[in-house]
């Protein structure tokens, strides 16, 4: 087995935690819940693509999502717009 496959699992567990991260990140804003699973889950790819260097920190990720608001998804937009995040 090459060493590439050995770290494979490794990746997904990273990937997993930065996953988790995120999640708790978009949801905890100025104290307030985002939300539902599907709202929060609308900013995920937001946070990753616009904010990687933020994670895991929660509220450098707010901040960065409230920074790139032009740059966000319809779908982050919306939620954020509904939560007096942005």
């Amino acid at each position: 087995m090459s060493p590439h496959r050995r770290s494979h699992p490794h990746r997904r567990s990273v990937r997993s935690l930065l996953a988790a991260a995120v999640l708790l990140a978009v949801s905890a804003t100025a104290g307030a819940a985002m939300g539902t699973d599907e709202e929060r889950s609308a900013c995920i790819p937001d946070a990753f693509r616009l904010c990687s260097s933020a994670i895991p920190d929660a509220t450098r990720v707010i901040a960065c999502l409230k920074t790139e608001r032009v740059k966000l998804s319809p779908a982050c937009r919306t939620v954020m717009k509904r939560n007096g995040t942005i």
